[in-house]
């Protein structure tokens, strides 16, 4: 704790002293949402981690590719990243949110707009959850002996 007190601070000195004497700087504010990416077994009625989160994130980095080069992205709803582990993907706006209500007030539609958009590069029977943990990590199948 005493090691991030003390490093915090002086981040926090160093861009104090950066931006001091600015004025009317934007202010520009995001989020992220990091996303399970989680089988389903209809028959099993089991549910798994799906362990190929970079299929999808290739095909969503095309995009953002694509977008750079037509120099269209500002009409792309997200961007994604891989995120910790090969279940999981990170999704955030493309563009940062603005003071303006408008802009506030677009933040839910974007978010439901970037799980629209990661489902339609996911396989039918992969659903994208946003839990801390999930329940079922680690753990073995009682049924099968497998994990």
């Amino acid at each position: 704790v005493k090691y991030v007190l003390e490093h915090g601070i002086d981040q926090f000195l160093a861009l104090y002293s950066n931006y001091k004497g600015e004025v009317n700087r934007p202010f520009l504010w995001g989020d992220e949402v990091e996303y399970q990416l989680v089988k389903l077994d209809p028959k099993t009625k089991n549910a798994k981690l799906w362990l190929h989160a970079g299929e999808p994130l290739e095909q969503l980095n095309k995009l953002e590719d694509e977008a750079k080069e037509n120099n269209t992205l500002d009409k792309l709803e997200g961007l994604w990243r891989p995120e910790y582990a090969s279940f999981m993907i990170e999704g955030t706006p493309a563009n940062p949110y603005t003071h303006t209500l408008a802009s506030i007030a677009s933040c839910e539609k974007s978010l439901v707009t970037r799980r629209e958009m990661l489902k339609k590069h996911l396989p039918d029977d992969v659903v994208p959850l946003t839990l801390v943990n999930f329940p079922r990590m680690g753990t073995i199948d009682p049924r099968t002996g497998t994990s």
